[in-house]
């Protein structure tokens, strides 16, 4: 009674011939378990849902950090202009 080659013994038969292929192959499968034993996928998922949903608070903080940027320039140009200092040009 023969029995049927099994998966793994099938795959080192097709990958042998290939110089590199089977330290690759197990190495990929390797590091799939660790991936998915780790939940890998679930917490980069996360970083990323929570990088999306802090960008709105962020992109409003620039927004009213460079209008105040904007303002200060202003008055600063205008005190320079007219010689008087930055807080009397306001």
């Amino acid at each position: 009674m023969t029995t049927a080659p099994t998966f793994r013994c099938r795959l080192r038969r097709v990958l042998a011939p290939v110089p590199g292929a089977v330290p690759l192959v197990r190495l990929t499968a390797e590091t799939a378990v660790v991936a998915f034993r780790y939940r890998a996928t679930g917490l980069a998922a996360e970083a990323a849902f929570f990088t999306l949903l802090s960008l709105p608070p962020l992109l409003v903080a620039l927004v009213a950090g460079a209008g105040f940027a904007s303002e200060w320039a202003h008055a600063a140009a205008a005190a320079h202009r007219t010689g008087l200092s930055p807080a009397l040009a306001a």
